[in-house]
């Protein structure tokens, strides 16, 4: 069987196929002759065919000494490489962790030993001896032809996700194209295809990917019909896709708060989806918190009981890795028995094995790497013009991709199996998301990421004012005689000011003592974003016992005012409640323009400037600031007696001690 080299930036990684003559001859009839010494002699020229490099770990890295190395590193999905040390993918064997695993590596295979007489070994252990012997093979009692058990070493990382893990420092990658996605995923090897369209709660809809179904082929959402069908076959495969929105935690305290916050999801999402959002169902979205572990036993089941592949897709920081740790059915793997283990291997999946005792009571399952670090499955090439790396070798409790903060952090996708060749899960790197993060200084850019929900402070801005948030975005109201309330849920620094002062300020024309994470030459960058209107009437939800049936109850129509809100976007950030308090007598007497309702109502409007006039969106309210803001007095304090004064019982007390 002839080895293949792949080039991987300038050097050549020897790549080994499955040995498929192992499983063949294991599978024969007992009946069969012994092998031929012809064929004895083919197989030892193939196990000394791919030798383990035995040079010390301080010399220079050769295209042998990457053989110990995997194929690609599991926390970044980058190719093995050995040429640029700032790349993604570079290892250095300095570390301790590569180090280790490549003294592991060598324990077990030995210095002068191969990885298809290791394979050889692991499967005669458990094999019977009646297929021993028509093979030509005596098992060794004292060895027992196995090697010893060696340690379990995790999967080390490369160079760039050990940094991005403890020193919070590195590069992001290339952001890939929506076609270049597409590519992937129609190189799939899976009849039946999922598609997770994972969205950031922070920011919800910004992270929404325009017409994802449309591009990737897949299977229409389900309409309000009722004879409409769940699913269909396109091309010869199924593929659905599901909504699933992250960081959920983020918006409100409880778990309870967030599932009451469903149907305003679905329907923002509906909003952010158009007219092709309308007569669907939405009947496939999650919202779920990977921090908190709300929704995601429920995901799980899901990916185990579909199958297949499973693809998460999405904008660069919405959670997808963390996601993917959190969904991921570890522990799951599916026996395999013996007479499996071709078919095992067709698969490119790990094949566990039981060793039988006399009794018939099977032992501790153990696995069998049936592809090493530079083996690929059969049939899987590793061609230039393939996007969709090999699929590696299944293991219960394999490595997951690192979380990090870093926009683009995986570089290329990752795959995972499951269940015995039953389905994988595949990480794909983000789409571009927006450059925000460059109008940043290094030291801020860390707290562009909510991680957390905030407790937003109350702002109030008069006619004439403006709110600065960091330094870089500015909403002024342009309404006269209004004062606006805004409750920024965003990670930034929030400051009132005249409007004269906050437009210096954001365009770095006066030196202030109002802190700034803006770089030095944003402030010629800072344009209009657009003008958004508070056109969402929240009157009952907002007059709190005015409107509540167990108080007052009036109806909203009759009260003499009216509250009109908008939630303000800002990407990979947060958002701004924004909530205004408008007389009805107030609202005729404006000047009316064609855009306003066929009520003729003047809604307030508020202008919103940021770098290049860009990061910046509007949706209906979510009124967050009534579910953590704010906690009113309890009803206990409200309705309870007062407390009795004890100036009389003192001087009771006094006088008792006096005549005694």
């Amino acid at each position: 069987m002839a080895l293949r080299a792949r080039p991987i930036g300038e050097t050549f990684v020897n790549l080994g196929l499955i040995p498929t003559f192992l499983c063949p001859a294991l599978l024969r009839p007992p009946s069969w002759p012994s092998l031929t010494p012809k064929c004895q002699a083919r197989i030892q020229k193939r196990q000394n065919h791919v030798q383990v490099d035995s040079l010390p770990l301080d010399r220079s890295e050769t295209a042998h000494g990457l053989l110990a190395l995997p194929l690609q590193c599991p926390g970044c999905g980058a190719y093995t490489h050995s040429t640029n040390p700032h790349d993604a993918g570079y290892y250095s064997t300095s570390r301790k962790t590569v180090k280790s695993y490549v003294y592991r590596h060598r324990n077990i295979h030995g210095a002068g030993s191969t990885i298809e007489g290791a394979t050889f070994n692991e499967i005669a252990k458990g094999a019977d001896s009646g297929v021993l012997e028509a093979l030509g093979l005596t098992r060794d009692p004292s060895r027992n032809d196995i090697p010893e058990a060696q340690p379990e070493v995790a999967t080390p990382v490369c160079n760039r996700c050990h940094d991005l893990l403890h020193h919070h420092v590195g590069v992001s990658i290339v952001h890939p194209t929506l076609q270049s996605i597409q590519d992937i995923i129609s190189e799939s090897p899976y009849k039946y295809n999922h598609v997770y369209h994972v969205l950031d709660a922070a920011d919800f809809p910004l992270s929404l990917i325009p017409r994802l179904q449309h591009h990737l082929s897949l299977s229409p959402q389900r309409s309000f019909n009722r004879r409409s069908k769940k699913s269909r076959y396109l091309h010869g495969r199924k593929a659905e896709m599901s909504f699933i929105i992250t960081r959920s935690d983020l918006l409100a305290p409880n778990k309870e708060q967030v599932d009451s916050l469903m149907p305003y999801l679905t329907q923002v999402l509906r909003d952010a989806l158009g007219s092709s959002g309308r007569d669907v169902r939405l009947g496939n979205v999650r919202c779920v918190s990977s921090k908190r572990g709300w929704w995601t036993k429920e995901v799980k089941e899901a990916v185990w009981e579909r199958g297949g592949g499973g693809w998460m897709v999405g904008k660069v920081n919405v959670g997808k890795s963390n996601l993917f740790e959190c969904i991921f059915p570890k522990g799951r793997g599916q026996e395999i028995n013996f007479h499996d283990l071709r078919h095992a291997a067709i698969a490119g999946t790990t094949t566990t094995v039981s060793e039988a005792s006399e009794g018939g009571s099977p032992a501790p399952e153990q696995e069998i790497p049936l592809l090493e670090a530079s083996e690929t499955a059969e049939g899987e090439s590793l061609s230039e013009n393939s996007l969709l790396p090999p699929a590696p070798r299944e293991e219960q409790y394999p490595v997951m991709p690192i979380v990090s903060s870093l926009p683009g952090t995986t570089a290329s996708p990752i795959r995972l199996l499951f269940g015995g060749g039953k389905g994988e899960l595949i990480d794909l790197p983000g789409l571009a998301r927006g450059d925000l993060e460059q109008h940043v200084s290094e030291d801020h850019r860390q707290d562009l990421v909510m991680r957390q929900r905030v407790k937003p402070e109350k702002f109030s801005i008069k006619s004439g004012q403006s709110l600065l948030l960091g330094g870089i975005i500015r909403i002024t109201p342009i309404t006269p005689d209004i004062v606006l309330l805004a409750f920024p849920f965003v990670p930034l620094d929030g400051h009132v000011t005249s409007t004269e002062k906050a437009v210096a300020i954001q365009t770095q024309q006066q030196p202030s003592g109002v802190p700034s994470m803006a770089k030095p030459g944003v402030g010629e960058l800072m344009a209009l974003a657009g003008r958004y209107r508070l056109e969402y009437d929240v009157t009952k939800q907002r007059t709190g016992p005015l409107t509540a049936p167990a108080a007052v109850g009036l109806k909203a129509h009759v009260l003499p005012f009216v509250v009109y809100s908008m939630d303000i976007l800002i990407e990979g950030c947060g958002w701004v409640e924004l909530v205004v308090q408008v007389r009805k007598r107030d609202i005729g007497s404006r000047t009316r323009t064609a855009d306003d309702t066929e009520q003729g109502e003047a809604f307030p409007e508020v202008e919103v400037f940021s770098p290049n006039g860009k990061h910046i969106g509007c949706r209906r309210p979510m009124n967050g600031w009534l579910l953590g803001g704010e906690k009113p007095a309890s009803m206990r304090r409200m309705t309870a007696r007062p407390r009795r004064s004890m100036k009389g019982v003192r001087k009771n007390t006094k006088r008792l001690v006096r005549e005694t």
